[in-house]
């Protein structure tokens, strides 16, 4: 995480000419790390919660071809892969919707509280 940080420090620093200075005392860096961090953390919940459903619904749905098609186990009949192909690709557009609105709409929200906030006190933090 610090390496890419750097790296991105570093090409700031390559097209503005100038060193940025990132200040971790001030109360609004010291809180956007934080919630930074706490938004990773946030998604990783969101999807291994999405995965572990999917994996529910998927070993339902093996349960299930077995018990109505006996010949599984012994090769004579194949399964209905379609439905768990299906059940994982519904799950993936419709569970992850969560974590990429979390994604995309926290850096937004962020800003704009920061700005309103500095507005509000008369310092512009952004």
């Amino acid at each position: 995480c610090f390496l890419l940080f750097n790296a991105f420090l570093d090409l700031v620093r390559q097209y503005s000419g100038a060193t940025p200075i990132i200040d971790i005392v001030k109360p609004e860096v010291f809180c956007a790390g934080i919630i930074g961090s706490a938004t990773v953390f946030l998604f990783v919940a969101y999807a291994m919660q999405a995965v572990g459903s999917t994996a529910e619904q998927v070993v339902t749905e093996v349960r299930r071809q077995f018990q109505e098609m006996p010949g599984i186990k012994d090769g004579s009949e194949k399964p209905e892969y379609g439905r768990c192909v299906s059940i994982v690709s519904q799950a993936a557009i419709g569970k992850m919707v969560a974590p990429g609105l979390l994604v995309v709409f926290t850096p937004v929200v962020v800003g704009l509280a920061f700005r309103i906030l500095g507005r509000m006190q008369g310092d512009m933090m952004l």
